[in-house]
């Protein structure tokens, strides 16, 4: 990937997101952060740095930001309750994998050759004693909301995956601090 590669990244305006968007822009790429809110701090004018907020109940809104993108990186979290969705035992669950599949998709209909999702090592495997160094293919006990979305989410990227051309990838982060 070039310098000059066009990064779209997804929940910008978080603690990782925006560190990342930083971490990025220093490396000299270009990278437009997308996200519900603006940061609470702002990168130097010198980098090359694009922020949208976009509402993402109206997904169709920034479709076409996926376009000329060699790499989407996914830190975004959408825990918004679908208001259709009353019924269901979970709602955040159902929107975020909803939010997920949308962009997954949106990022293949605009030829984006990578994608990458970024998860929670220590929401998806929950409690499990003794363990703190998990493998791969550890059981995964979630023991939130949040640790079941993400595990679903990571379902919905292994199949699209499977099923288009574009190279996903799950990161598990664990421990994130200051």
């Amino acid at each position: 990937m070039s310098i000059n590669s066009k990064i779209l990244l997804l929940g910008s305006s978080g603690f990782i997101g925006f560190n990342l968007a930083r971490y990025l822009c220093s490396k000299g790429f270009y990278v437009v952060g997308l996200s519900r809110s603006l940061p609470k701090f702002s990168l130097p004018s010198s980098f090359h740095y694009r922020h949208i907020c976009a509402d993402i109940e109206n997904l169709q809104a920034f479709h076409d930001e996926f376009l000329d993108c060699s790499l989407v990186i996914d830190c975004a979290y959408s825990p918004i309750e679908d208001k259709n969705a009353s019924k269901s035992p979970n709602p955040d669950v159902l929107s975020a994998s909803k939010y997920l599949a949308y962009c997954l998709q949106a990022a293949a209909d605009n030829n984006v050759k990578k994608y990458i999702y970024l998860s929670s090592g220590g929401a998806v495997y929950g409690h499990q004693l003794n363990k703190f160094n998990h493998k791969e293919d550890d059981f995964c006990s979630p023991i939130s909301k949040y640790g079941y979305s993400k595990l679903i989410c990571e379902n919905v990227c292994n199949y699209f995956d499977r099923l288009s051309s574009m190279d996903v990838f799950i990161v598990r982060l664990s421990l994130i601090h200051i």
